[in-house]
């Protein structure tokens, strides 16, 4: 369940960082060719999905990796 619960906040932050940024440079750019306007979206969207989910996914190496074992009482300690 929480690995599911870590989905959902990914793909909503990705899925809303691409219609955004979709929206804004079909805006902004409307002679850009639509296949440019969906890669640029495309590469925007993975930077909040990258900043929400790595420290999660830190804390959870951390707590989880043989070579910390004993080091961390909790997932407060892996900050």
């Amino acid at each position: 369940l929480p690995e599911l619960a870590g989905m959902l906040v990914k793909s909503s932050a990705m899925y809303a960082a691409y219609d955004s940024s979709h929206g804004l440079l079909s805006a902004a750019c409307p002679a850009l060719h639509p296949a440019a306007v969906a890669f640029a979206a495309g590469l925007a969207s993975g930077v909040p999905e990258a900043v929400i989910v790595t420290p999660f996914q830190v804390v959870k190496v951390r707590l989880q990796a043989r070579e910390h074992l004993g080091r961390y009482r909790g997932p407060m300690d892996c900050l």
